[in-house]
């Protein structure tokens, strides 16, 4: 692999999310939010009201759900500024009936100065105290999830302003479902064998696929299709530090293990360099979801899998991501804007050195939409060798 590329430059608009932060002296911010938690049995639902602090005569040009693994659960069912009700439930919005589905958009609300001077729970809300404040209301439906009450269905809800700063406000919503089974990878992890590798140069190397690469001038992969390094014309690849070079796997038995975010993430939160003009905010911060982890199948000849339930941390919407020590064949790398990428391997087995793979693609939202990159391709490649 390559170590030394030039920048990954449309990867900005779609993974990771920036740390918490005020607002900076350049009017960037991000503020992450964390709601009241929603507990419910399987088949039934429970809502709650979610008030955000903002700044006065803030606009905010949209807020929906990040479209990950766990967002169906979740539904905005009203949002209402003051005594004004923006959209509800049937709601008849400029001709439009409103729809709470989980991939619904609110957009282009004008809020007022806000007197609140901080956040506090009150009956079960995120409240500011202002006098008109912001509120959503969201539904929680556990349909059909076989889930425990130890590990919830997380989901993030963004806020993005564009007045009088760019910035997001992202808002983590977790739901439990009582009465299931539990899961093999909810138990501690002190109870499962802990498999650390070491990351060779302390970096990633990552790969983004859409026809925005071509269309950008970004394309820094070989262009011969004879060359076994080709992966088609709208390939950007960079090298990306972490700021750790220690990857810890967790064994539960002879079949299953699990990537973590505690009490060491497996995959660990790095920065993501943006390179100037094209996002308000110039770098993120990158990694799994909080509170979130990934069950893998581990076959008799040690061959790791996890099938798309890895959830990336980030601002606009992707899909539940694959990891492989084998490699993804050309028909699983296929998008619509990656036709040429083509297969991609991995080597190794578990528990001796391997290079593992991780695979997912982009989905719709306000942001991939506007800048085209719906159903781009994202490839992480990691060396790693074992720690004995």
């Amino acid at each position: 692999m390559k170590s030394s590329l030039k920048p990954i430059l449309i990867l900005v608009f779609f993974i990771g999310a920036a740390a918490c932060s005020n607002v900076g002296s350049d009017g960037q911010f991000t503020n992450k939010i964390e709601a009241p938690q929603f507990v419910t049995r399987q088949y039934d639902t429970v809502s709650k009201v979610v008030t955000v602090e903002h700044d006065a005569a803030s606009h905010i040009a949209w807020l929906s759900f990040v479209q990950s693994n766990d967002y169906k659960y979740f539904r905005i069912t009203k949002v209402q500024l003051g005594s004004q009700v923006i959209v509800a439930d049937g709601m008849e919005v400029n001709g439009n009936v409103f729809t709470p589905t989980p991939n619904a958009y609110v957009t282009d609300i004008t809020v007022p100065e806000s007197s609140g001077s901080g956040a506090t729970y009150v009956n079960g809300s995120l409240s500011t105290g202002a006098s008109q404040t912001l509120q959503i209301t969201i539904q929680y439906s556990p349909l059909n999830a076989i889930e425990s009450n130890d590990k919830p269905h997380t989901a993030y809800l963004l806020i993005s302003y564009d007045e009088p700063h760019h910035g997001y406000a992202r808002i983590e919503l977790q739901g439990f479902t009582q009465g299931m089974k539990n899961e093999k990878c909810t138990r501690p992890a002190e109870s499962m064998t802990t498999a650390e590798y070491q990351l060779t140069n302390s970096a990633i190397d990552l790969y983004f696929c859409s026809a925005q690469v071509a269309v950008n001038n970004q394309n820094n992969t070989p262009q011969d299709a004879s060359d076994p390094d080709f992966h088609g014309v709208s390939t950007n690849l960079v090298s990306v530090p972490f700021p750790t070079d220690v990857v810890p796997f967790y064994q539960v038995d002879e079949t299953t293990v699990c990537l973590l975010t505690s009490p060491v993430a497996t995959i660990p939160d790095f920065t993501l360099p943006i390179p100037p003009g094209l996002s308000p905010i110039d770098s993120m911060d990158v990694g799994m979801m909080e509170n979130s982890y990934a069950e893998c199948t581990l076959d008799e000849t040690g061959n790791i899998f996890c099938d798309q339930n890895i959830n990336i941390d980030s601002l606009v919407s992707t899909s539940g991501f694959s990891l492989s020590s084998t490699g993804f064949t050309k028909e699983q790398t296929l998008t619509a804007d990656c036709p040429d990428f083509g297969a991609i391997a991995g080597s190794g087995t578990f528990g001796d050195d391997m290079t593992v793979l991780f695979l997912g693609t982009t989905l719709a939202d306000m942001q991939t939409t506007q800048y085209n990159i719906v159903d781009s391709l994202i490839v992480g490649v990691m060396n790693l060798k074992r720690v004995e």
